[in-house]
């Protein structure tokens, strides 16, 4: 925990940094407290029915840390949670949803097709248009979701 803590005022002496790495101690306490993990399970490839859910809370988890680290301020972060939470309706970018949508088909193909094979490098033998298109699905989304205001690495705020 102190560890994690520390990691948060290494980021910044904000209080949302410190909720941020105190939230990821708090993660590592209860995956050590509820589960038992040994050397084999991480040799054993994921499996759908096994880890699913495991999977979706641990994301659904650092998610909700990364609010308070993004945020201005953690009153900025507990009212956005807050519009989570009551479900407050937005304006919905469809165009937005499908870019998402395409990075992540592409992103879940090719790792489906690496856990299929058992080889991180399948890929690299497809034929180049078809790797170019994955490729072209996984780029655009990070470069129209990068913004038009730029913003500088947060490491070079200190």
């Amino acid at each position: 925990m102190l560890t994690m803590l520390i990691g948060g005022l290494w980021h910044g002496a904000v209080t949302t940094f410190v909720i941020w790495g105190g939230l990821h101690g708090l993660y590592l306490i209860a995956e050590r407290r509820f589960t038992y993990v040994t050397e084999e399970d991480y040799r054993r490839p994921w499996v759908l029915r096994r880890d699913l859910v495991r999977t979706v809370v641990t994301f659904q988890a650092v998610c909700l840390a990364w609010v308070f680290f993004r945020s201005s301020s953690t009153a900025a972060a507990l009212h956005y949670l807050n519009d989570i939470a009551h479900l407050q309706g937005g304006v919905t970018d469809h165009t937005a949803i499908l870019m998402l949508t395409l990075a992540a088909g592409a992103l879940l193909f090719v790792d489906y097709v690496q856990l299929r094979a058992r080889d991180h490098t399948a890929f690299i033998s497809w034929d180049p248009r078809v790797r170019g298109l994955m490729y072209g699905c996984m780029i655009v989304p990070i470069i129209i979701f990068s913004g038009g205001t730029p913003v500088p690495f947060i490491y070079f705020r200190f």
